[in-house]
């Protein structure tokens, strides 16, 4: 009987509980990982005082090795052999993940009766000092019979390897009880494969990290279809996760490089990853763009209150922006989910649309209605037949005019046609009124636009026909289709031609200018 180098070295070792754990006596295989199984031989391994592990079986006759005499010892763990594999083995590279499976069988008795010593075993990376993979110890002690112990750890958690690495296992006794007369503990190794004396341990392998190499598209709203692209994801999903910025998603389709998944709700900008078996691969950013759900209400006039209900618009505006098919609101309260803004002038029926963070999200149709009700116009005196006569009040400075319910500008204009204004401008040019900006006259504003004919206030005694007010928003004279708002004189307060009467609104529109 050969004993080792250092079989008279006495460890005193304090363990961390939970390290591994004690799962049996029957052997088993984590199904989640590849192993490799490894027989225990008396070679000698390249490594100073070891021997091999190798996954050939057995070649020789059987051998024994023992301790030191253990007697009066103190109580702890002791080596009896400690055994690798060798340069280049297993090469593999990876995680060998954490509840991985670790199974040995070995022969193991004590040479006396006094004294109790349990069976342990440390599997490492390496060498004795190295990355701890796992540390089992039998709860059944040792006999003074040769016997065949079978143990089953777990891994505890994930041990990172590569493919210069090698397995290390530690093969001794835990001392509970000192003996007082001479005793060793002995394992024996090699002898019949997979009977007598064959000592083995089954390993997990490590597994390689799943990788992304691409996303099908670096931006979406919540609700998106994404394929992730990529290896070593499994052909199914199982116990795999992908997660958005630590949002986990719920796949439609799995495979070993792709993924379809749609951006879950809750998702935030940030990486893309990819969980299998527990190791998580490269994140890939992927930027979640404000996302519109629906509009309260989804129609009505300028200046009606909606309420944007959505994803992903951000706790604060900043920079951010809303717009009614291309015209800006201006918000009157913003949070992530939840955006209060007004219709603002000149807004058309189309979509509206939020921009957050760079990311534009889905347009939802808001429909721009006619407004209704009655406001009061300014003082204004038409044309008296034999001149200009009137009081512009106020002057739509630089022929831009906004409508608010509160706040307009604009005129009285009568529909009567002229072949030319006064100062010999043609009526029909692309402006918003002809003649001298400082004293127009009526005959030009309505017949240049729109020629306009709405009988539903006509005047006694006179000759000036209906007259209509209108108020632009956006300048008329550059936009191709600026927004006019058209109202009528209120027929029950027509009583003179001096304009003293409130207008009704009658319509909304955008309409090309009539020219």
């Amino acid at each position: 009987m050969v004993p080792t180098a250092c079989s008279n070295t006495h460890l005193r070792i304090c363990l961390r509980l939970g390290l591994c754990l004690l799962s049996g006596l029957s052997f088993a295989i984590n199904a989640n990982s590849q192993t490799a199984t490894y027989h225990l031989h008396r070679e000698a391994s390249t490594n100073a005082n070891l021997f091999q592990l190798k996954t050939a079986g057995p070649d020789t006759a059987s051998l024994a090795v023992q301790t030191a005499n253990l007697k009066n010892q103190a109580v702890g763990e002791y080596l009896v052999k400690a055994f690798d594999t060798q340069s280049g083995v297993p090469n593999a590279s990876g995680v060998i993940t954490a509840g991985s499976t670790v199974s040995l069988t070995v022969w193991l008795r004590k040479t006396g009766n006094t004294g109790t010593m349990l069976p342990r075993l440390k599997l490492n990376l390496n060498s004795g000092a190295g990355t701890s993979i796992c540390v089992v110890t039998g709860t059944t002690a040792l006999s003074t019979t040769l016997t065949k112990y079978t143990l089953t750890g777990t891994v505890l958690s994930n041990v990172s390897m590569t493919a210069t690495d090698r397995f290390y296992l530690w093969v001794g006794i835990n001392l509970t009880a000192s003996p007082n007369a001479n005793n060793q503990a002995e394992l024996d190794v090699e002898g019949t494969l997979n009977g007598n004396y064959d000592s083995q341990i089954t390993v997990p392998l490590p597994l390689v990290s799943p990788s992304i190499s691409s996303l099908s598209a670096g931006s979406g709203i919540v609700g998106a279809s994404i394929t992730v692209l990529g290896t070593n994801f499994g052909a199914t999903q199982g116990t795999s996760t992908v997660k958005f910025n630590g949002t986990t998603a719920s796949p439609t389709s799995w495979s070993a490089t792709s993924i379809t998944v749609p951006v879950p709700s809750g998702a935030t900008t940030g990486p893309v990853v990819v969980t299998v078996n527990g190791q998580a691969s490269n994140g890939v950013t992927f930027t979640v763009a404000p996302k519109i759900d629906s509009l309260s209400p989804t129609s009505g006039p300028v200046a009606t209150s909606v309420t944007i209900t959505g994803a992903t618009f951000g706790a604060t505006q900043g920079t951010s922006t809303v717009s009614f098919n291309g015209t800006s609101a201006t918000p009157n309260s913003w949070s992530d989910t939840s955006i209060v803004a007004p219709v603002p002038a000149g807004s058309i029926t189309g979509p509206v649309v939020v921009i957050a963070g760079g990311q534009t999200s889905n347009g939802v149709t808001f429909t721009v209605t006619a407004s209704t009700g009655t406001i009061a116009g300014p003082r204004h005196k038409l044309y008296g037949g034999t001149g200009v006569n009137q009081d512009q009040t106020p002057d739509p400075a630089g022929k831009v005019a906004i409508f608010t319910p509160t706040s307009y500008f604009g005129y009285y204009y009568s529909d009567v046609s002229e072949p030319a204004c006064p100062d010999g401008t043609d009526p029909n040019i692309t402006d918003i009124q002809c003649g001298n900006p400082a004293a127009p006259l009526h005959g030009c504003y309505a017949y240049t636009l729109f020629n306009l004919d709405e009988p539903r206030c006509l005047e006694s005694g006179g000759n000036q026909g209906d007259h209509d007010f209108i108020v632009f928003s956006g300048n008329a004279k550059t936009s191709s289709n600026p927004t006019y708002w058209i109202a009528g004189e209120d027929p029950a307060d027509c009583a003179n031609q001096d304009g003293d009467c409130n207008l009704t609104i009658m319509s909304v529109t955008a309409l090309p200018r009539q020219h």
